[in-house]
């Protein structure tokens, strides 16, 4: 049974999203928050693994911070079919199943011994998570104050995020009615909300013409992102990707060539990761990630604003097999990387990186 009480404590919530672990336990110092708890259905994350179950579990307890994993009750994708309505979660369902109610009452346990609890999951925005639809929702009705970390790391009051919900989402008894933005009741283990379009990466280090255009065919890529600054190669070794010639070969192969030019690093940036190569004795070919100085200009400048729905609307809807390139040879090393891991959280797509 779901319990109130007359001390209202506040309760935290929180998205990773394109955030570095560096930055996230910043920001739950930043908080005070003891303990975290991980309510994600698949504790994982392919493309951020310091965000996977046991590494993150390990890195929060040596920054002094609890580690706890409710997914299995308070996941936003149950695997009890009858919580979904026409393929999509419908928090309605959800709140009257037992599993659900008991990972409440073990929520309002921990609530009594811990005092800073913030609440996990990928999205960085709390109103595109089940986090502050479904729980916080729940949350609010025991009495509790619910303040949700947002994507800008400040504090938003759980009825500022809820009014941005709320158009539209009224059912027949003029309650919220809130359900989960993605259809996954007909996906198979591992497939992703969309199972049509899938999201590759490339580079051309390492690559000979032949081999690069084979790998896109056999890939079955039909739509070519080129997320480039400059659409020049100095020398003969890789002019096959100079603007000019890669857009007549990929014409001849069939596949659609679409120019991000916003997606491009700014020389300001880049700059950053010049410099930092130039500390460690590298060069851009043989680098195999990005400092933490880059990352965290790249995901402010860029991807903070970028719009994932709108990449989609861009590529068309007839794209199925998307391939997103630059010239670095190691996908960590290059911010294709960055863009595509933040295609993956936004869109629920899986991503493969073709590689020589």
């Amino acid at each position: 049974m779901l319990t109130t009480r007359t001390h209202i404590p506040t309760i935290f919530t929180i998205g990773y999203g394109s955030r570095t672990i560096k930055d996230f336990i910043e920001i739950l110092h930043r908080y005070q928050i003891s303990v975290l708890i991980d309510v994600r259905s698949a504790p994982w994350s392919r493309f951020n693994p310091s965000f996977s179950k046991d590494p993150l579990r390990n890195l929060l307890r040596a920054e002094h911070i609890d580690y706890v994993f409710m997914g299995d009750d308070l996941g936003g994708r149950p695997p009890d079919r009858t919580c979904y309505v026409d393929d999509r979660v419908s928090y309605d369902e959800v709140r009257g199943k037992s599993f659900y109610q008991r990972g409440i009452a073990k929520l309002q346990q921990l609530l009594e011994e811990k005092t800073r609890v913030a609440l996990m999951c990928s999205e960085s925005k709390p109103e595109e998570c089940h986090r502050s639809k479904l729980i916080g929702e729940t949350l609010i009705a025991c009495n509790l104050d619910v303040k949700h970390i947002d994507e800008k790391s400040e504090l938003k009051d759980h009825e500022d995020v809820i009014v941005l919900l709320s158009v539209g989402q009224q059912n027949l008894f003029g309650t919220k009615a809130f359900t989960s933005r993605n259809r996954y009741l007909n996906m198979k283990k591992g497939e992703n909300s969309s199972p049509a379009l899938k999201i590759l990466t490339i580079g051309v280090y390492g690559f000979d013409e032949a081999r690069f255009f084979q790998s896109l065919v056999d890939a079955g890529v039909d739509t070519f992102c080129d997320l480039r600054l400059r659409r020049g190669m100095r020398g003969s070794t890789y002019s096959f990707v100079n603007s000019k010639s890669l857009q007549g070969k990929l014409k001849q192969l069939g596949i659609r060539y679409v120019y991000f030019k916003e997606l491009a690093p700014s020389q300001v940036i880049r700059d950053l990761q010049r410099r930092e190569d130039e500390a460690l004795g590298l060069t851009k070919r043989v680098r195999v990630g990005l400092g933490e100085a880059f990352i965290r200009a790249y995901k402010e400048g860029y991807l903070s604003t970028f719009n994932s729905t709108k990449f989609i609307e861009r590529i068309g809807k007839s794209a199925r097999v998307v391939s997103l390139f630059c010239v670095e040879r190691e996908p960590q090393a290059c911010h294709r990387s960055l863009v595509a891991e933040h295609l993956a959280q936004d869109l629920h797509l899986p991503v493969n990186h073709l590689m020589p």
